[in-house]
C-alpha cells in the first residue's frame, strides 16, 4: 500500500494558504482538510447534543463524547471541493449556517477568526445541474450556464491592502487602501424545478 505524506501550508493571515491548499489537493488527488469546517462540525455536534448554552460549552460532557464523533472529508467531483461529513452524514450546508457561525464566534477560540466571503449556493442541490452547471473552488463557472455567463455573474472582486508588522498583522493606523467589490448581475432560467426533479 502506498503511503502518502501529509502536506501542511503555513503563512501570514490572508496570504492565500487555503486557496493554495485547495488547488494543490485537487491537482495531486489529495483530500483537503478544512480545519474551519472541523470547528464548525464540532459546534454543530455540540448544538445537536445541547452541549452549548449561551457562550458556554460543557467541556467535560464533550470530552466524554469524543469517541462518538467522526469528522471526515470526501471530494465532490461536481463542485471541485471536499464535502464535510459528521458521523457519515453530509453536513456541508448545516455547518455553513449562521447559527453555527455565531456559536463558533461566541466561543472566541484561540487562532480562529472570521473573514467575510461569498460562494455560489445551489438551493435545489444537483437538480438541473446539467443546465445550470457548477463553479470551482474559486467561484469560477466551469460547466453549463455558470460557465457561459461567468463574466456576467462574477462581477469584480474588491481589494484590501494594508501595512503589516513583523508578525504579519495589520498595523493600527498604518497605510491601507481598499477598493470595494462590484456585484455580478442576475440571470433568469426557465427551468421547472419540480418537472426537472421528476425527469432526473
Amino acid at each position: 500500500m502506498e503511503k502518502k505524506i501529509i502536506i501542511a501550508i503555513d503563512g501570514h493571515s490572508s496570504s492565500g494558504k487555503s486557496t493554495m491548499a485547495k488547488d494543490l489537493a485537487r491537482e495531486i488527488g489529495y483530500i483537503y482538510i478544512d480545519t474551519g469546517a472541523m470547528y464548525r462540525a464540532v459546534t454543530l455536534y455540540c448544538l445537536r447534543k445541547g452541549y452549548i448554552q449561551g457562550d458556554t460549552i460543557q467541556e467535560e460532557a464533550l470530552k466524554a463524547d469524543l469517541d462518538q464523533m467522526d469528522i471526515s472529508f470526501r471530494y465532490n467531483s461536481e463542485t471541485g471541493r471536499p464535502d464535510t461529513y459528521l458521523n457519515g452524514e453530509k453536513v456541508e450546508k448545516e455547518i455553513r449556517s449562521m447559527e453555527v457561525a455565531d456559536k463558533v464566534k461566541e466561543l472566541k477560540l484561540d487562532g480562529v477568526y472570521f473573514i467575510a466571503d461569498t460562494r455560489r449556493e445551489y438551493p435545489n442541490g444537483s437538480i438541473g445541474g446539467q443546465v445550470i452547471g457548477y463553479c470551482n473552488v474559486d467561484g469560477e463557472g466551469i460547466t453549463g450556464l455558470e460557465l457561459q455567463y461567468n463574466d456576467i455573474l462574477s462581477g469584480t472582486p474588491g481589494t484590501y491592502t494594508a501595512e503589516r508588522g513583523e508578525q504579519g498583522f495589520p498595523i493600527p493606523g498604518g497605510v491601507k487602501e481598499e477598493t470595494p467589490a462590484v456585484n455580478g448581475q442576475d440571470i433568469m432560467a426557465s427551468l421547472d424545478i419540480k418537472l426537472q426533479d421528476t425527469v432526473e
